[in-house]
């Protein structure tokens, strides 16, 4: 019970920063982890791991899905450089087997970089028809089950309003 209230208050915090943040000059992206209809309801865990330039792990959580509801946020900072660029890994877990004895993960990616003094929002759907859909280095598979591009223009993306 200890370690749940823990990781409930971890995000409560990571919430508040990103509520907070709005408008107030900070560099930062706001992930934002959405899953389809059974992503939501049969993944069991969720992998988010953040690489910096020189592919070097910043970041690494796992969190049984029981514990946050979709779509999942997380509030990433720079820790040096305001412009850096950075990749996000995410992992979605499915029990063996699962509903359709498909592969146990499914796996997206997104690479872009921070922009000084703005709360960026990049988002990373997970759809479970990409299960078993291996792209190359540097693609993701889109909603059409289709390898394209993971690398995103940090001038594209919309400013984090603070709700999603």
């Amino acid at each position: 019970m200890k370690k749940l209230q823990k990781k409930m208050s971890m995000f409560v915090a990571l919430g508040l920063l990103a509520l907070m943040s709005v408008g107030c000059g900070i560099t930062e992206v706001v992930v934002v982890v959405a899953g389809d209809n059974n992503v939501q309801m049969y993944a069991t865990n969720l992998q988010v791991q953040v690489l910096d330039v020189n592919g070097v792990i910043a970041s690494d959580e796992t969190l049984p899905v029981s514990e946050f509801a979709f779509p999942a946020t997380l509030s990433i900072t720079p820790s040096g450089d305001e412009s850096a660029s950075f990749r996000v890994h995410v992992r979605a877990i499915f029990p063996d087997g699962g509903p359709d004895m498909g592969p146990q993960e499914l796996r997206s990616t997104r690479g872009t970089s921070f922009v000084a003094g703005e709360s960026l929002r990049l988002d990373i759907p997970l759809f479970s028809r990409c299960r078993g859909v291996v792209c190359d280095v540097g693609q993701y598979c889109a909603a059409n089950a289709q390898c394209v591009t993971d690398e995103v223009d940090p001038n594209s993306l919309p400013a984090w309003t603070g709700s999603l």
